[in-house]
């Protein structure tokens, strides 16, 4: 009230009005995304913009797209400020030179601490871009590209700049067909500050066998301040035909099925694979004599994830243990059903899932799963449903076709593009100040690797230089918990502790194995990020123990079947 008496026509921002009369804006702290559209629903006068949101702590930032969908769509919705920009990690180095970034607990006994809790940037202390930087530069791009009528080759450009219209930019094009270019162009851009245009392309004939997608990339034409010629400042890609599949091929004939006290074996002409009944899982696979997996690890039900920093703020590695147990402990029951191997395990959850291993000609491994969902007042989120498997260190190369280069998960995908990549289990690890789940790709098609491609019509997948268990805050005994020391009188209880607090790991725990682990999924719940203390991912980004899900894919060895020729089928 003094400044509009003084005459002044500033606007004024008091966080902890909220929604009271002394603040020109609202400012919420945390919001997720259905919060942005009931406020967008209620015409709220004043300018919403949350003071902090989308908290950046570990791997994070997942459904931001969902919580700008709003915020385009309703004027009074006019941002927000993610927390934070850097994790405020500060360097250190161990007792053999190692360093690491040390955080809240490190420094003295007994001191009052949130443990890795000021981590929670966008970027690493060295200024190091985390692979969410991409979804954050593709939710805040200042043009946009969706479908208008695909078939004919009619686009809408939306320019969301205020004051700048597209002139000096171009919009380049480039069609796929499995990921090979069969076409590409140049459009020139007039569209005028937060108005549309529409885009028309020549497409060419899509092939019918292949799925075919179309990227835009719109590129500055001029230097234009910090800007070269030549910069991407937006891009988006949708899908104009899914491909027609042929059928897989049929099982191999002559199947030669053999069973001891211990195992089950098929064997074909070119491949055979042993069930090991002790241990509950499948143990070889092997092509014309040579066992495709690593130290007798194959394929072994998968459930689990190493919990993320905002795993541990909602609760998940607690809520969620029974599906750790039953990715390490097998209650398996197995047996020939005609020419395939059937398992079906009962998870501690109460869970069925039940597995069918088939040989098909070529020496391809035909896998068929089900998950069967359990009737509860009160559904459990499931990290993941799917496999790993273990190969030599030597296989740490491999290319793939599917969301890249950057990880990416159910809840944190819109600005990663399908394509086809190349990398390495070395290359994948990404370096979180505490150690995490990370390295997660989706809506992939093939993952070739070390002589094999995995394929079905989609799986997500991780390839690391390391086990689920090396990452995974509970299994680092070594370390203590990160105890908080703010009330002098409580007592430490480890035994309360477990899979509720984090340990005091950090970067110079993480070590390259002598293997690559491979985990295949049907899916992995989202990540979260509205906050970390609390909020779980969007319900329908997650797995939950009351569904069913069906999962079906194929390891195809690549001297039978070229990972190419292998997306003809419907594997």
């Amino acid at each position: 009230k003094a400044l509009e008496k003084d005459g002044q026509n500033r606007p004024v921002c008091y966080e902890r009005a909220e929604y009271e009369w002394n603040t020109d804006m609202l400012v919420p702290q945390y919001p997720g995304a259905e919060w942005f559209r009931k406020m967008g629903e209620s015409d709220y006068p004043k300018p919403v913009v949350p003071s902090e949101y989308s908290h950046a702590m570990g791997n994070s930032n997942g459904s931001l797209d969902r919580q700008w969908k709003y915020i385009y769509e309703y004027p009074n919705l006019q941002g927000g400020f993610i927390w934070d920009w850097i994790d405020q990690g500060l360097y250190e180095t161990d007792n053999e030179g190692k360093m690491f970034w040390a955080y809240g607990g490190d420094y003295g006994e007994h001191t009052p601490s949130d443990g890795n809790f000021n981590c929670n940037g966008v970027i690493a202390p060295d200024r190091t871009p985390h692979p969410a930087m991409a979804e954050v530069k593709h939710v805040y791009q200042d043009v946009k590209v969706s479908a208008e009528d695909p078939a004919s080759g009619l686009f809408k450009l939306q320019d969301r700049f205020y004051f700048k219209d597209l002139s000096k930019h171009i919009l380049k094009w480039t069609v796929t067909a499995d990921g090979n270019q069969i076409a590409s162009g140049t459009e020139r851009l007039s569209a005028a500050p937060q108005s549309e245009e529409t885009i028309s392309v020549k497409l060419p004939k899509l092939p019918s066998g292949k799925d075919c997608l179309i990227t835009f990339m719109v590129l500055t034409n001029e230097a234009e301040g910090l800007l070269p010629k030549g910069c991407v400042i937006a891009y988006d890609q949708i899908k104009l035909s899914d491909a027609k599949r042929l059928d897989p091929p049929s099982t191999a004939k002559g199947i030669k099925a053999t069973e001891t006290e211990n195992a089950l074996t098929l064997e074909s002409r070119e491949a055979a694979i042993i069930f090991d009944k002790e241990m509950g899982c499948l143990r070889s696979y092997s092509f014309k004599g040579k066992n495709m997996f690593n130290d007798d690890f194959g394929l072994r039900p998968l459930f689990w994830r190493a919990p993320t920093d905002n795993d541990y703020g909602n609760g998940m590695p607690s809520r969620c243990q029974a599906f750790k147990t039953s990715s390490r402990e097998f209650n398996a029951k197995a047996d020939f059903d005609g020419e395939s191997i059937v398992a079906e395990y009962s998870l501690a959850s109460g869970n069925i899932f039940t597995v069918r291993y088939t040989l098909l000609e070529g020496g391809v491994l035909s896998v068929s799963s089900d998950f069967k969902g359990v009737k509860s007042d009160k559904p459990v989120d499931v990290p993941r449903i799917g496999f790993r498997m273990r190969l030599p260190a030597s296989a740490d190369s491999f290319t793939y076709y599917g969301r890249g280069p950057e990880e990416n998960y159910s809840d944190r995908f819109s600005g990663i593009l399908v394509g086809k990549y190349s990398s390495s289990a070395a290359k994948e690890y990404v370096r979180y100040v505490r150690p995490q789940e990370c390295g997660h790709h989706s809506d992939c098609e093939y993952l070739t690797i070390d002589g094999m491609a995995i394929r079905s019509e989609r799986f997500e997948f991780n390839a690391l230089r390391c086990s689920i268990e090396d990452l995974d805050s509970e299994e680092a005994v070594q370390h203590d918990y990160q105890w908080e020391y703010k009330d002098p009188l409580s007592k430490n209880d480890p035994a309360k502790a477990k899979n509720r607090l984090r340990r005091q790991t950090h970067i110079n725990d993480y070590s390259e194995r002598d293997f690559v682990e491979v985990c295949v999924d049907y899916a992995q719940s989202g990540i979260g990020g509205y906050d970390s203390w609390g909020s779980r991912p969007d319900s329908d980004r997650c797995l939950w123990n009351d569904k069913d899900y069906s999962f079906r894919f194929a390891i195809v060895p690549t001297k039978a079947m070229s990972a190419e020729k292998s997306m003809r089928y419907d594997f």
